[in-house]
C-alpha cells in the first residue's frame, strides 16, 4: 500500500492538473479509510479532509465504504473529490505546500521529488512558480531534511538515468537548490561530487541542445564548492 501512495503522491504533485486531481482525490479515498498505512498522519496533513468533515465518522465512514466498493474511483456527487477540485483546495500553491510534508517521509520522498521536478521544470508559469517556491520554502525552513532532499535527488536522477523527461527539469531543480540556500560543507560536496559524476553519464556524446543548455548554471554552481571536482 505504501507504493500504491507513493505513486499517487507522484501524480498529485505532476505537472498536468487533471492528473493531479485524480491522484489527490484516490488519496483522500485511501489514507482516510480504516486502512492503516506508513505515515498516516503525514499523509493526512499532505491530503486533509474538508474542514467541516475532518475528524467525523461520518466522513471517515463515507470514504471507507466506497474504498470497499470501488476501490480509488473518482465520483462527480461526492463531496471529497468535490472539495479537491475547488479551488481552495486544488489550487497549485495550496497543494504543493501542503504535500512538501512528505519529504519527511521514507516511503515517500524519491516518489515525491520525481513528480516535483517534473513541475519545476515545467512550461506553465504558474505551476512553476507554485513548485518552485514551495521547494524552496521547504528548504530554507528544514535544514534536517537537507541531507535526505539531496540524497532523493540523486537517487532519482540514477533511477531516471538518460530519461531526459525528469533529466532535464532535474537540472532546473539542482540550479534552484544550488542558489536558494547554503548547504554544509560536507554535504555540499557529496551532493555535487555525485551529481556531476551522474551529469558526466548524461551529457557524454548528447546531441540534445537544450539538455545541454539546462546542464550549464547547475555546473556553474557547483564552483561554489572547492574539494569538488567538476572537470
Amino acid at each position: 500500500s505504501s507504493g500504491i501512495n507513493a505513486e499517487y503522491g507522484q501524480q498529485s504533485v505532476e505537472k498536468i492538473d487533471r492528473t493531479r486531481h485524480i491522484a489527490l482525490s484516490a488519496l483522500a479515498q485511501f489514507i482516510h479509510s480504516e486502512v492503516e498505512l506508513p505515515q498516516q498522519d503525514l499523509l493526512r496533513e499532505a491530503v486533509p479532509l474538508p474542514p467541516d468533515m475532518a475528524g467525523e465518522d461520518e466522513a471517515l465512514a463515507m470514504v471507507m465504504e466506497r474504498t470497499k466498493v470501488g476501490g480509488s474511483r473518482v465520483l462527480a456527487n461526492d463531496p471529497v473529490s468535490a472539495y479537491i477540485a475547488s479551488a481552495e483546495y486544488f489550487s497549485p500553491a495550496v497543494v504543493f505546500s501542503r504535500v512538501m510534508c512528505l519529504v519527511q517521509a521514507e516511503e515517500y520522498v524519491c516518489s515525491l521529488i520525481r513528480g516535483l521536478v517534473v513541475s519545476i521544470g515545467g512550461l506553465t508559469e504558474s505551476l512553476v512558480k507554485a513548485s518552485s517556491s514551495a521547494f524552496v520554502d521547504f528548504l530554507e525552513e528544514n535544514e534536517d531534511q537537507h541531507r535526505k532532499l539531496c540524497d532523493s535527488l540523486i537517487k532519482v536522477m540514477r533511477k531516471d538515468a538518460k530519461n531526459d523527461r525528469v533529466i532535464v527539469p532535474m537540472l532546473k531543480t539542482v540550479e534552484l537548490a544550488l542558489t536558494s540556500i547554503m548547504l554544509e560543507e560536507e554535504l555540499g560536496n557529496y551532493f555535487i561530487s555525485e551529481f556531476v559524476k551522474l551529469l558526466k553519464i548524461e551529457l557524454t556524446k548528447c546531441g540534445n541542445v537544450p539538455k545541454l543548455l539546462a546542464a550549464v548554471s547547475p555546473l556553474s554552481n557547483c564552483l561554489q564548492f572547492s574539494e569538488n571536482k567538476c572537470a
